[in-house]
């Protein structure tokens, strides 16, 4: 063989291992950039943005371009290989050119270029893009022959191969997790995000003010009762109802109220001509297309009704909004207590109307909340009727027992809560239970 001719194969050979480290920087640098931080790019005006937008936006194709080149090089590079180690009269030149290549391809071919990659993906991407875009075209017909074929041997086993990449809610809750863990985000920023992503879930029946709670004003009150009412709760409406509750036929603001006694015809005027209509919806909507027609249609108080057509409970805008950035309070609310409140290091005072999922989330118990929605209405359940005041039950799960604290008539009002998700408190078991009552 000439000097000349082996030269040129050692060459070859070199390229092939280049090539390798190309593919394998591309696929670490495409798996490593998301595909927000590649349209960023574009939205910067970044100089091939648009490729690396390209091939994230069919990814499955890019990636597999990448093992077709990459299994095209290697065998090229190892086939060439074992013909020059066997030419140069290496023995068993086959199995050396082996190791060396795997070596050589681990090194040079892999480890260094991802690392590389990884290390400054956004870089690495543009850098790369346009060529590995020239590939994917080139390779095309074959990798489109592989992604059929693909499919159709997938689909026995249930699984279509899908050829675009879907970010999951699992994904972005996770990120916004790990962005939290960092310091990227502050931890009221991860809590709304979430909020955010469970906002689309919730329905109306989960936020509401139920029907019990709700304080209106009979419609053959006078005006004067339901300024007075206004005045003294703070409420900028008030539900207007005909008989009762379940028959609520509309709402009247606190500034017609206010008109009407600056005009002087507060006493003369009935309270069926100041009230205004009231949108009613199912206790099954979901609060973000209730939102949407709040914004649309400009009203921010709605009547939440049950399957039955009576009247389940009320929502306002501001109850949706609570859902998303947290407790609203106003000048109104300063004497309210907070509806969970932890009295000591082993127990909180939990307002019966208090969601139970809530719960579960301050205080790290494991209530039920498929049946229930309020602590107020599994504590009925747990009891099986109604319970007195001072009466103690404990969870299925034993990670909380539960005393009805306060009750009015037929209804409780609020309930304490003993459980191990308060800091410091130790699960009550039997032996424990003697001694909690008689401490309460």
């Amino acid at each position: 063989m000439s000097p000349a001719l082996l030269w040129l194969q050692v060459l070859i050979l070199v390229l092939f291992i280049i090539g390798a480290a190309f593919f394998a920087a591309s696929e670490a640098a495409l798996v490593s950039l998301s595909r927000a931080r590649a349209r960023g790019m574009v939205d910067r005006g970044l100089k091939r943005a648009n490729a690396v937008v390209k091939l994230q936006e069919d990814r499955n194709s890019s990636l597999t371009t990448v093992l077709v080149g990459n299994t095209i090089v290697l065998l090229a590079a190892d086939s060439l290989s074992t013909y020059l180690f066997i030419r140069a009269g290496v023995p068993s030149g086959a199995v050396v050119s082996t190791v060396a290549m795997t070596v050589v391809f681990l090194l040079f071919g892999e480890i260094i270029p991802k690392t590389i990659a990884v290390s400054d993906s956004d870089r690495w991407a543009l850098r790369l893009a346009p060529a590995m875009l020239l590939v994917c075209r080139l390779l095309s017909p074959l990798v489109q022959s592989f992604l059929f074929i693909t499919d159709i041997m997938l689909k026995p086993f249930g699984m279509p191969h899908s050829r675009q990449m879907f970010v999951t809610e699992e994904d972005i809750r996770a990120l916004v997790n790990v962005g939290a863990e960092q310091k990227v985000l502050h931890e009221q920023e991860r809590q709304m995000i979430h909020s955010v992503i469970e906002f689309g879930d919730t329905i109306v029946r989960e936020v509401m003010t139920h029907r019990q709670d709700i304080a209106g004003v009979e419609i053959n009150d006078s005006p004067r009762r339901a300024l007075d009412l206004v005045i003294a709760e703070g409420y900028s409406k008030l539900p207007v109802y005909e008989n009762s509750k379940d028959d609520i036929v509309g709402v009247v603001h606190d500034r017609e109220l206010l008109i009407s006694l600056a005009n002087g015809t507060l006493s003369s005027t009935p309270l069926r001509q100041l009230m205004r209509p009231l949108t009613h919806v199912p206790e099954t909507k979901k609060i973000a297309e209730l939102l949407r027609e709040m914004q649309r249609d400009k009203f921010s108080m709605a009547i939440v009704v049950d399957e039955y057509g009576g009247t389940a409970g009320l929502v306002t805008m501001e109850d949706l909004l609570e859902e998303i950035v947290g407790e609203i309070r106003d000048e109104h609310d300063e004497g309210e207590e907070e509806p969970i409140r932890i009295v000591k290091e082993n127990e909180a005072v939990v307002d019966a109307a208090v969601n139970i999922e809530d719960v579960n989330a301050q205080l790290g118990t494991h209530l039920p909340h498929e049946e229930f929605e309020t602590i107020g209405g599994y504590t009925v359940g747990r009891f099986g009727r109604l319970p007195e005041e001072g009466e103690e039950i404990g969870s299925e799960d034993g990670s909380a027992r539960i005393k009805v604290d306060r009750t009015r008539g037929k209804r409780i009002m609020s309930v304490r809560v003993y459980c191990n998700g308060v800091p410091g408190v130790v699960p009550q078991h039997d032996e424990a239970r003697e001694s909690s009552g008689q401490a309460h």
